[in-house]
């Protein structure tokens, strides 16, 4: 730093030297202690760290140091010492301290110096990484748990607590744990869902249509497979419950109906029957069910329908039977009337009383007929079968041959009446002549014995 004058020579005058005193320059090194254990991620972070780092700071005596960043790792802590052991901090009363930047980083602040011995003093500094503490999070619909760690570094797997009638989703998937790993910078949080189990379907439980739903619930890993899996499932179940239940029913309307004779109807009874009996064995889907229970159905419907034909039938030929036995009954009461009219006049003759007592039982037998023909038009509605209505109408069509019959026999009595009565008029007037006669042949007698 100077030059020796010893050897200078002095001239007749005074020497003037002049003496010119520059700093020296001085260098501080930083020294970079990096963590171990890291993941590879860690590892990349923690070394761009470093290199963005400056590994000295150069300067002069009493000078401040120059600019300079180190660098901190996300998810990690710096520690700056400086070669006395002393642990920098950011308190700026102190003539060595740090500044930490709004990216996390440092700048060391401070200034090259001589020692009190008026040594020059060299410093050097030590930047020491360390992995911060950070969490592996199982949040559930009601809790969190967790369990520590450091960060880059490894985790093991954890049970996922499991609810009673439940599926555990791990992040969307199906588990019951969640999966070992390595964390970041930050803590590792895992969310934990539930999905409710498939109900049990019961009585449809081995129909082809739910057993393939229930297999697609069971085989979805994701939770978003999982819930249209399981309102799938859902609704095959609820489609096959229906479906059953209307054939059940529809069983039933067979009883109901006193269609159970009808072949068609006891066909497709038979064939549903059997359906069921496959679907519970897991050999027929819902679909043949309900066509089964259609087709059953539809033959009820077709054998109401006949039977209704049938009906509105047989009220039209009864009430036309009804018609014409009320007609017979107006002819037999005629009848009756001119019997009656040729008895009044024929006092004491049997044959035309007897024929009038004969017209009469035939008025009663022809109102009987009518009696009877009212009653099957009334019990039309209520017949069960078309065997019934048949009977029903069959049986006013005897109706009305016996009111036809009464009505002949009437008619019969009365012709037989009036010939009774013009006999009694003719032996009338043969007994009025021959009285006639007779009075005449005495009468002349009589005046032949005067003369």
């Amino acid at each position: 730093m100077g030059a020796d004058l010893s050897a200078a020579t002095f001239g007749n005058t005074d020497k003037t030297v002049y003496v010119q005193l520059t700093p020296a320059p001085k260098t501080a090194t930083i020294t970079y202690n990096k963590a171990t254990g890291l993941s590879t991620a860690g590892s990349t972070a923690q070394d761009n760290a470093v290199s963005a780092s400056p590994t000295s700071l150069t300067g002069v005596t009493n000078d401040k140091y120059p600019a300079n960043t180190i660098q901190v790792p996300a998810g990690m802590t710096a520690t700056i010492k400086d070669a006395a052991g002393n642990t920098l901090d950011t308190d700026t009363s102190k003539a060595t301290h740090l500044v930490k930047n709004s990216d996390g980083s440092y700048t060391i602040v401070g200034a090259f110096s001589l020692t009190s011995a008026g040594a020059l003093a060299v410093p050097s500094y030590t930047v020491t990484y360390t992995a911060n503490a950070v969490k592996m999070i199982q949040q559930y619909p009601d809790e969190t748990r967790s369990n520590a760690g450091t960060a880059y570094g490894s985790y093991s797997a954890a049970s996922v607590v499991q609810k009673s009638g439940y599926v555990s989703f791990v992040d969307g998937t199906k588990a019951n744990q969640t999966p070992a790993g390595t964390f970041g910078a930050t803590d590792k949080t895992y969310t934990i869902t539930y999905e409710a189990v498939p109900a049990t379907a019961g009585e449809v439980a081995n129909e082809p249509t739910v057993t393939a739903a229930l297999a697609a619930v069971n085989a979805a890993t994701t939770e978003t497979d999982y819930k249209a899996a399981l309102a799938a499932y859902n609704t095959a179940v609820s489609a096959a419950q229906t479906a059953h239940d209307n054939a059940e029913t529809a069983a039933k309307a067979v009883d109901s109906s006193g269609f159970s004779t009808v072949t068609a109807v006891s066909a497709a009874q038979t064939n549903l029957n059997n359906v069921l009996a496959q679907a519970a064995a897991g050999q027929a889907t819902t679909q043949q069910v309900i066509d089964a229970t259609t087709a059953l159905q539809t033959a009820i419907s077709d054998a109401q329908a006949a039977l209704d034909a049938a009906k509105a039938q047989a009220k039209t030929d009864i009430q036309a039977n009804i018609d014409d036995i009320n007609t017979q009954i107006t002819q037999i009461q005629a009848d009756i009337d001119a019997i009656q009219a040729l008895a009044d006049r024929n006092p004491g003759d049997t044959t035309i009383a007897g024929l009038l007592a004969d017209a009469q039982q035939r008025l009663v037998n022809a109102q009987s007929q009518l009696t009877q023909a009212e009653a099957a038009l009334a019990a039309v509605d209520s017949a069960a079968t078309i065997a019934d209505v048949t009977n029903l109408s069959d049986g006013a069509d005897q109706n009305q041959a016996a009111a036809d019959s009464a009505r002949t026999i009437a008619d019969q009595d009365l012709a037989a009446a009036q010939a009774q009565d013009a006999l009694n008029l003719k032996n009338a007037k043969d007994e009025a002549t021959a009285t006639a006669e007779t009075t005449t042949t005495a009468n002349q007698a009589a005046i032949q014995q005067i003369e």
